[in-house]
């Protein structure tokens, strides 16, 4: 069974182009709508991973991502940022806190526009096990 990756994000043209090379790559993709709850939508569909937009007009990517954060068990999945802003990677670090970011699924920022080696890499490298200490 593929790993399901949940993309979050206002633009629908950046939703087709992450959903195409993603299921090309043989990822099986959910789009979240802006109507549609977030966290329940977390919780009912399991995502190995979410790309999350930063920056969107109804609901702020970075509180949607702090929401994640605050509960122990979605915190644990593995979270790909994606910004217009390209500050946003060192805003991410500067908000991390050192306890919480041992017991993420892991982070990582790509700024747009996005190149899909870059993308695939980069999702690779999310989903990837983890060691264990």
């Amino acid at each position: 069974m593929p790993e399901k990756i949940l993309i979050v994000d206002d633009e629908p043209d950046i939703q087709v182009y992450l959903e195409a090379a993603l299921e090309d790559s043989g990822y099986a993709v959910r789009l979240l709508g802006q109507e549609e709850p977030f966290l329940e939508t977390v919780v009912a569909e399991q995502p190995s991973l979410i790309c999350l937009d930063i920056l969107m007009p109804r609901r702020s990517g970075l509180s949607l991502f702090k929401s994640l954060q605050e509960d122990p068990t979605l915190r644990r999945i593995p979270v790909l940022l994606i910004s217009g802003i390209t500050k946003a990677r060192a805003l991410l670090e500067q908000d991390a806190e050192p306890d919480a970011q041992r017991e993420r699924g892991g982070v990582a920022v790509l700024e747009k526009p996005i190149q899909i080696p870059e993308l695939l890499q980069t999702v690779e490298a999310l989903l990837a096990p983890k060691e264990t200490p």
